[in-house]
């Protein structure tokens, strides 16, 4: 049986993007389960899947376009944004839209709705720094963050300074201008995070994940290999 796969006493998940070639969710679940980790987080378009029949339990959700064929960041890399983006859903991780006239009242009328998202600040969105973030968590009380790492470093800024605010933090080595790095090849201090994590207290999730979605700039030969090269460094601190 594979020893299950921890940073301390947190133990980790994986992202369903995290595979190339892309594999249905099963697969997945079954996968990284097999590699140790904990559970499973879903990006893509699964409202009709069958929860029970995972080999791991699902981590977070993502909203979805609502369609099988068309994922979110295929949605982002068009020109017609805002009149395709997903509704923000209580519970579910929701990514603010691309920065773009009209974006920031969008994305406050979608959180006021659903108030209980967690919200994803990413590089290209209307909410890619900490300072805009900090401003939505003052519009939005209670709203949580899954504070992915790769995305606020690659806009230069501070991931630490979030986790506070965090009920997911997604990990992955990177620097200012690179979204994803091999483990030791960025600046992300690791042990550092699990510092803080442990002064938090911290009661949330951690999963790691690297992608390849080139259409939108990210490409990526091996991102299952790398996450498994990050997670058994991380169970090695």
């Amino acid at each position: 049986m594979t020893d299950v796969l921890t940073l301390g006493r947190w133990t980790m998940g994986v992202g369903d993007v995290c595979f190339k070639p892309r594999v249905d969710n099963y697969e997945a679940a079954r996968r990284a389960k097999d590699a140790g980790f904990s559970h499973l987080d879903l990006h893509s378009y699964w409202d009709d899947g069958d929860e029970g029949k995972l080999a791991l339990p699902i981590g977070n959700r993502i909203v979805n376009t609502g369609n099988p064929d068309v994922e979110l960041s295929e949605v982002a890399a068009s020109s017609d944004k805002l009149s395709q983006w997903p509704r923000a859903r209580d519970g579910w991780g929701y990514v603010p839209p691309p920065n773009m006239d009209g974006a920031w009242e969008h994305t406050l009328a979608e959180l006021r709705r659903a108030p209980k998202s967690l919200v994803e600040p990413w590089a290209g969105s209307v909410c890619s720094t900490n300072e805009v973030t900090k401003e939505l968590l003052k519009e939005i009380p209670g709203l949580r963050l899954i504070v992915d790492v790769g995305h606020l470093v690659y806009k230069d800024e501070d991931p630490y300074e979030l986790l506070p605010y965090a009920d997911i933090v997604q990990l992955r080595d990177c620097a200012p201008g690179k979204q994803q790095l091999h483990v030791g090849d960025g600046v992300m201090d690791f042990k550092r995070v699990k510092r803080d994590l442990e002064a938090l207290d911290y009661q949330g999730a951690i999963t790691l994940e690297y992608f390849d979605l080139h259409w939108v700039g990210y490409p990526h030969d091996t991102p299952w290999e790398w996450t498994l090269d990050l997670a058994h460094y991380l169970d090695s601190l």
